[in-house]
């Protein structure tokens, strides 16, 4: 106000007239109060000058260091970063080969983002979608720029965040493979000079694990979303932890179902092995039974038989009398009629069984029937009359064949089911076994 009325001409209007009313008129400017006159402005100026003298103020100027420190927390990206790179970019590489310059199997997916948090850069990754290996580099804004200085890029920051989008939207950037490790080769183009630079990135490896999936293939999408949609918001991060939630749920039921299949496997495998264990346990103790009878002089006569292999006849008991062996001497002419009889009338037998009676028909066979010096044969057929029933009286064969009944049944049942046609058998070979088989056993009193 001082200042004003200073300045101002005595004909802008500055007059008593205004000064009735008690406003001061500034010359078209406006009025002000007549309260605030021209001394009490000298006063408050006067005031301010005895505090700067004796060493007190009543108000502080703002730091500017400390303005200078919240500009550095909103310093913005690099130019074009923005604006060229707003989102993250998922593609597939349209070319991959190895050292050889030979095309590369499978398909490799590729992946570039800036930071959205307060790291300000980039980062670009490679996923091999066969094995899911995820190799990536990142660079900050710092480093990114020493990078450019460094490869002397003379693209300027929008040209080379417009080139670097374009590639990766296109799918054009190369990956090459040299021994482990992913080469990404990057060509910028622009339409002014240069036109065409290369820009080729070296990866590091980082892991096969569903989380770093996430991390560089799916998290930067998370990350925009928040970002972008219902700022100031829970919405997006709880969206977001879900979707998260979601496919580790996924993830966790695969590996449970892998590893209840392998369970199922293990389960099995451990119940093989607990049985032989147990096996090798039983014999264990077994020998170390044997071992400590042998040592007491008081082993098993069976296992004193099978250690010594002296041979000997065996009892059915310790105290049972010995049992020596026999040969039986077989009906012949009964031997002949069974050959017949089960050989011609076979299919007839099972509804007459008196077939087994009948007269052969055959005439050298029927002079040996005759010229038998005893009808035992007639009786042996008869008593195989009831072969297949219940009522078969094995008591009457071995009385009318002399204990050898095992032998005659077992000779019709070779014969009646065809077995000595089915395995070519002999008959001396049939009538030695059987005999064998026959002198096992005991006879009965």
């Amino acid at each position: 106000y001082s200042f004003c009325t200073l300045l101002l001409p005595p004909e802008m209007g500055c007059g008593a007239s205004n000064e009735k009313e008690g406003k001061v008129d500034l010359g078209g400017k406006g009025v002000m109060p007549k309260e605030v006159t021209l001394s009490e402005s000298r006063v408050r100026k006067k005031r301010r000058e005895k505090d700067n003298e004796g060493g007190e103020t009543t108000r502080e100027r703002p730091r500017r260091r400390k303005c200078s420190e919240e500009q550095k927390e909103k310093e913005t990206d690099l130019p074009g970063k923005s604006k060229y790179l707003p989102h993250p970019i998922i593609n597939l590489a349209r070319d991959a080969k190895d050292a050889d310059g030979k095309d590369l199997p499978g398909q490799y997916q590729i992946s570039c983002f800036s930071h959205v948090t307060e790291t300000k850069g980039i980062t670009i990754a490679v996923r091999e979608t066969e094995t899911g290996i995820v190799h990536a580099v990142q660079y900050t804004d710092s480093e990114l720029i020493s990078l450019r200085n460094e490869r002397a890029l003379k693209h300027n920051w929008l040209s080379f965040f417009r080139a670097l989008g374009s590639a990766f939207s296109k799918g054009n950037p190369k990956v090459r493979k040299v021994s482990d490790t992913l080469h990404l080769d990057i060509t910028l183009c622009s339409t002014k000079e240069p036109k065409n630079q290369p820009f080729n990135l070296e990866l590091q490896c980082i892991g096969d694990s569903q989380s770093v999936t996430q991390q560089y293939f799916l998290e930067p999408f998370m990350r925009y979303y928040m970002k972008q949609s219902c700022p100031g918001t829970k919405r997006p991060a709880t969206e977001t932890k879900y979707w998260l939630l979601e496919t580790s749920v996924e993830q966790n039921k695969l590996e449970i179902e892998l590893g209840t299949s392998q369970l199922v496997d293990l389960k099995a495998e451990l119940g093989a092995k607990r049985q032989a264990a147990e096996e090798v346990i039983q014999k264990t103790e077994k020998v170390q039974r044997q071992m400590r009878r042998h040592r007491a002089g008081t082993i098993h006569h069976l296992d004193k038989l099978y250690y010594e292999g002296i041979h000997t006849f065996l009892g059915h008991t310790q105290h049972a009398a010995i049992h020596e062996s026999k040969d039986i001497r077989p009906v012949e002419v009964a031997l002949k009629l069974m050959e017949d009889v089960f050989t011609t009338k076979n299919d007839r037998l099972e509804n007459e069984p008196t077939l087994l009676l009948q007269r052969p028909t055959d005439p050298a066979l029927l002079s040996l029937v005759e010229s038998a010096p005893d009808q035992v044969h007639w009786d042996v057929m008869k008593c195989l009359t009831k072969l297949d029933k219940w009522d078969y009286d094995v008591f009457e064969l071995d009385k009318c064949t002399n204990n050898g009944s095992l032998f005659h049944t077992a000779f019709a049942l070779f014969y009646k089911y065809g077995l000595v046609e089915y395995f070519n058998l002999e008959r001396t070979t049939l009538i030695n076994f059987l005999t064998a088989v026959q002198a096992g056993y005991r006879l009965n009193s």
